[in-house]
């Protein structure tokens, strides 16, 4: 069964002799009303917990900068057709 979130964004890097410019967020990318930014470093091996929201629901967008990333979505809706999944 397909979702219809989370939503893979791949960007563009562009690259000069000074570094480079990646464009993180576009408003245009996303149906959800973007309110803050939050930078979390964390060691190799890290578990960061799961984090739900019942009331005030917000979208989670997430930027790898160095190494790689696990990361589970799980549909808590209950009238969902995807929930538990």
């Amino acid at each position: 069964m397909k979702f219809e979130y989370p939503k893979l964004i791949y960007s563009k890097i562009n690259i000069d002799n000074r570094g480079y410019l990646q464009e993180i967020y576009k408003r245009k990318n996303f149906k959800s009303n973007f309110k803050f930014s939050i930078l979390v470093s964390s060691k190799k091996n890290v578990f960061r917990g799961f984090h739900f929201q019942y009331k005030h629901q917000q979208s989670k967008l997430v930027t790898i900068v160095k190494g790689k990333i696990l990361d589970y979505v799980i549909d808590l809706r209950k009238n969902s057709k995807t929930f538990g999944k």
